[in-house]
């Protein structure tokens, strides 16, 4: 598990360094715990605070540096191996894209030293990189591509995945010097320009008001999510309290990768400062006498609300108006009540009338059709059994052919005919 650097660095910041607003509102409450985790913390020398700190920076902006250098390669690296891999990219192309391959190292140290040494450009930041950080600044400050290759470097650095790599590893940089402060606009100051503003303004940014205010909702539910898993993990690397039963650490959590985003300012679980019953008074009584409200055009309830304190009159007054308004609704007339009007109006021409008369016409012709397909289908088949009578007829007339014997079975017939027919020619002998 990783260790939780920002976490001890926001703590020693907030109480030997008086960093305030922390990164984190926990922290403000973290300070006051008399934990043990805490109080080891809390207990150094100034010497021994300062420079932990100073020890925790450079950790942290080396880790932040580390990660981000890794994420731009495995970006950069697979887009270029994507296009290499491609059968059909051009010659040219591939010969640039291997130039970047053997290129990257360079591309991504120069991009992130540039980014670097944009923020720790002062005097007593300077030695929060380590010494690598800015040789490897100096010696690739005037490092230049050929045109096509930066055209190049710049497209691919303009796509969203890699942008959204530079700009978190940009907001990583500033959280490791403090918080990173924006400029935020107060909800008193909206609230009074929000009044300021004449009726036509407010019709015309009306729903860009409205788009303001869901995403600010939203922005404030997922804050609130937020911080509770800061919360919980926080102090299941920093703090691991056991005195305190509502305080319990969360098992397993990477809290390093959790405080990656920074976690919002307008979170009040700890800091926040309730407002006194005399404000809320006030301010409840402004609302009130707003012309906003008096402006607004209800309209009158249709069903029978009763709030309780309404005398008989107006009930009776109610009553009357409910029963005006069912006596002038007006029902619409059935289908076939329609028809009739409509048959007195057009005659014959109806369009009820013209597709009744269409659609029996049409089942005539089907019907029409189906039978004399019958009747065809008989008579073809009428046909057919007469012509085959007529042929076991003429079979059963004609002669049946002599069969053919074969040449042997023949000479033996032909003998048996001869000794049939022969005379008899011998001597005849008579005995005494």
């Amino acid at each position: 598990m990783k260790e939780n650097l920002i976490g001890k660095l926001d703590l020693l910041q907030f109480r030997y360094e008086n960093l305030d607003p922390p990164r984190f509102p926990l922290s403000r409450k973290l300070a006051k715990s008399k934990n043990a985790h805490h109080v080891k913390l809390l207990m150094l020398s100034e010497d021994e605070a300062f420079k932990m700190i100073r020890q925790l920076k450079r950790q942290l902006f080396e880790r932040k540096y580390h990660s981000a250098y890794l994420k731009l390669e495995r970006l950069l690296g697979g887009q270029i191996k994507q296009v290499l891999k491609n059968k059909t990219t051009k010659p040219e192309d591939r010969i640039l894209y291997e130039k970047l391959e053997s290129e990257l190292d360079t591309v991504i140290k120069q991009k992130l030293t540039k980014l670097g040494s944009k923020i720790f450009h002062r005097e007593e930041v300077r030695e929060v990189p380590p010494k690598s950080f800015w040789e490897d600044r100096e010696k690739l400050k005037g490092h230049t591509y050929e045109t096509e290759l930066n055209n190049l470097v710049s497209k691919l650095f303009n796509k969203n995945t890699v942008k959204e790599v530079v700009q978190q590893t940009e907001h990583n940089f500033k959280l490791v010097l403090g918080v990173d402060k924006r400029e935020k606009k107060p909800e008193t100051a909206k609230r009074s320009e929000s009044e300021e503003k004449t009726p036509k303004d407010e019709s015309d940014s009306s729903a860009d008001e409205s788009d303001e205010v869901s995403v600010s909702e939203d922005t404030e539910s997922s804050d609130d999510e937020k911080l509770d898993t800061i919360y919980s993990n926080y102090k299941s690397m920093v703090a691991g309290s056991s005195d305190e039963d509502e305080d319990e650490p969360e098992e397993g959590v990477d809290y390093n990768e959790v405080t990656d985003e920074e976690p919002s300012e307008q979170s009040s679980e700890f800091d926040g400062e309730q407002p006194d019953y005399e404000t809320a008074k006030a301010e409840r009584k402004k609302l009130s006498n707003d012309d906003f409200f008096s402006e607004l055009q209800l309209p009158a309830l249709a069903g029978g609300y009763y709030s309780g304190g309404e005398d008989e009159e107006e009930l009776e007054q109610a009553e009357k108006d409910m029963k005006k308004l069912a006596k002038e609704r007006k029902n619409r007339r059935g289908q076939r009540a329609r028809q009739k009007i409509w048959e007195k109006k057009y005659g014959k021409n109806a369009n009820h009338i013209k597709k009744e008369r269409e659609r029996v016409q049409s089942e005539r012709e089907k019907q029409r059709l189906a039978y004399e397909e019958r009747v065809r289908k008989r008579a073809e088949k009428k046909k057919q059994e007469e012509e085959k009578k007529k042929q076991d007829r003429e079979k059963l007339n004609k002669p049946a052919a002599a069969d053919k014997m074969h040449p042997s079975w023949e000479a033996k017939r032909k003998a048996e005919e001869a000794l049939k027919n022969a005379k008899f020619q011998g001597k005849k002998v008579k005995f005494e």
